[in-house]
């Protein structure tokens, strides 16, 4: 005969029992609370990072086409219709959001003078947090800050390294250029080459491609790239990332910081079909994001030159910032020269990159004391 027992707990271990399984719920409701709320606190930051980046690009937009006092400064009326297109591109970037309080910005700039190239965008607000409640704590503050009043701004630019100067093709592997000296530079309103590319496939022969003025007598010692293939595309970072980032970063902006000084690589190859892309992107498929930010470079080997590819990939050292707007492939590859080049194909394309200029982030001028 089987003989059944049953175990019985004494009564004064229970109270133990229960102790001890409320502090274990307690460390383990401690501990979801620091998972699920610090997740959603990295992810609601996230989120306000992208939105003050997109303020501040369009801070930085609207800054170079707002008047300026005598000094160079932007007005007052400026500086209000700048604060308040910050904020809404920052609340229709960001969305919908659960809050203690309403999204709060500031835009900043340098002092004294309020110039148009050094604008800082920051934004934060109060968030709900849902486990932590129990440990007594109810909201955290997120923020999110772009650009810096006392740094170079060059946050967001496209991998293209300009000359300080004007470039005229003249066919594919042959250019002059035209260096701009002390007081001088791009004018508002006129349309420049930012970047070299193929034109082999138009009704125009050399010498007429010149685009944005003629060369008629070719000089045998015009600067060549006939020995590599880089027709302006820059290696951001020096990393020697492939086509996918060139693409990425022409169609969104180089995600890090490039600085006055900073020295970066020529990237190897022409890069056509991402340049394309990431041309044909900003200016057909989302003109809105025509205006972008380009580094412009020299190389410390010889300032007055536009650097050469015979041995590998040089550096370049950025010496400013300009704002473009970029040109559809169409209005210069369906003209003529001396303003386009020549008629192309349906079936051609030329990975020539133009733009509009606006203004200077950084002129060369204001910094040529600190390069080294």
């Amino acid at each position: 005969m089987t003989d059944w027992s049953f175990a019985r707990v004494h009564p004064s271990n229970r109270g133990g029992i229960m102790i001890m399984t409320a502090l274990g719920l307690a460390v383990l409701l401690a501990f979801v609370a620091l998972v699920t709320d610090i997740g959603f606190l990295y992810f609601q930051k996230a989120r306000v990072e992208t939105a003050v980046s997109a303020g501040w690009k369009a801070a930085l937009d609207l800054a170079a086409v707002s008047p300026v006092d005598a000094n160079g400064g932007l007005t007052s009326q400026a500086r209000t219709a700048i604060y308040n297109r910050v904020g809404e591109v920052i609340n229709q970037t960001y969305g919908m959001t659960t809050t203690v309080a309403p999204l709060t910005w500031q835009v900043d700039y340098n002092t004294p003078i309020p110039t148009r190239n050094y604008i800082r965008v920051t934004a934060w607000y109060d968030t709900r947090l849902f486990f932590a409640n129990v440990l007594g704590i109810t909201n955290k503050t997120v923020a999110g800050w772009r650009g810096a009043p006392f740094e170079d701004g060059g946050e967001g630019v496209i991998p293209i390294g300009l000359p300080h100067g004007i470039l005229r093709q003249w066919e594919t592997h042959k250019f002059t250029f035209e260096k701009f000296g002390q007081g001088q530079g791009f004018t508002p309103g006129n349309e420049y080459i930012l970047r070299l590319g193929n034109v082999k496939g138009s009704n125009a022969q050399p010498p007429d491609c010149g685009g944005t003025g003629t060369i008629p007598n070719p000089d045998p010692a015009l600067q060549s790239l006939r020995n590599a293939a880089n027709h302006g595309s820059l290696d951001m970072g020096s990393k020697g990332g492939g086509a996918r980032d060139y693409e990425e970063f022409f169609k969104f902006g180089y995600p890090g910081p490039v600085n006055i000084n900073d020295r970066i690589y020529f990237k190897p190859g022409t890069m056509h079909g991402p340049n394309d892309d990431g041309r044909d992107f900003r200016t057909l498929l989302h003109p809105e994001l025509k205006r972008v930010v380009v580094p412009i470079i020299d190389w410390p080997a010889d300032p007055t030159k536009v650097p050469q590819e015979n041995n590998g990939s040089p550096q370049v050292r950025v010496i400013g910032f300009a704002i473009f707007d970029l040109i559809p492939v169409e209005d210069y590859t369906k003209q003529d020269p001396p303003t386009g080049l020549g008629v192309y194909g349906d079936n051609q394309d030329s990975d020539q990159v133009r733009g509009i200029f606006v203004n200077y982030l950084v002129h060369p001028d204001e910094v040529a004391g600190s390069l080294t």
